[in-house]
């Protein structure tokens, strides 16, 4: 996690750091039916809806791999087990690095990323209850010479929280008290 000082604009956090931080065990199911239900009802004027279509693929694959019945002794119903939690975090991660695109050895940019960041705001949704702000963004550098960071890794999509959404921001008087 870091500060992004090329737009000193927000919170930086990988995908990675991102997506294992927030998704816990139980909130798998949620996760998966928010990803389902956000594809369903995709706005196809502002979202491309193919930009799902691998990830849609992936989840469908390991689901259908991994449907163990379940009895429910208490509702007296079968209940389908489906991916571990590390699984559907891989999945997630290796979905959205398949859109990293490098133009030259200095620049690249993430394709989809509107498409991107509305599915991790779903999974943030799903899994956080307390008062977390939206994603604002994604970010990928291409360069350490361009971006100004030193600390993040080259050509991986990184979440961007807008500072506003994150901090209060309070004048400072003369006295040194906010």
């Amino acid at each position: 996690m870091g500060v992004d000082i090329y737009s000193n604009d927000g919170v930086l956090v990988s995908v990675d750091e991102f997506l294992g931080s927030i998704i816990k065990k139980p909130k798998v199911k949620r996760v998966i039916a928010g990803i389902k239900d956000l594809i369903e009802k995709l706005d196809v004027e502002y979202m491309s809806k193919e930009a799902f279509v691998p990830l849609e693929k992936a989840l469908g694959r390991e689901v259908a791999g991994n449907l163990n019945s379940v009895l429910d002794t208490n509702a007296g119903k079968w209940e389908l087990e489906v991916l571990d939690r590390d699984k559907l975090v891989e999945i997630i991660a290796s979905w959205v690095e398949n859109y990293v695109e490098e133009k030259d050895s200095f620049d690249c940019y993430l394709s989809y990323s509107e498409e991107i960041v509305a599915l991790l705001n779903v999974v943030l949704d799903a899994c956080v209850t307390t008062d977390v702000p939206p994603i604002s963004s994604m970010e990928i550098f291409g360069s350490y010479r361009y971006s100004g960071l030193y600390e993040v890794e080259l050509n991986k999509p990184y979440v961007l929280f807008s500072k506003e959404d994150c901090f209060e921001l309070m004048p400072i008087f003369r006295e040194g008290k906010c």
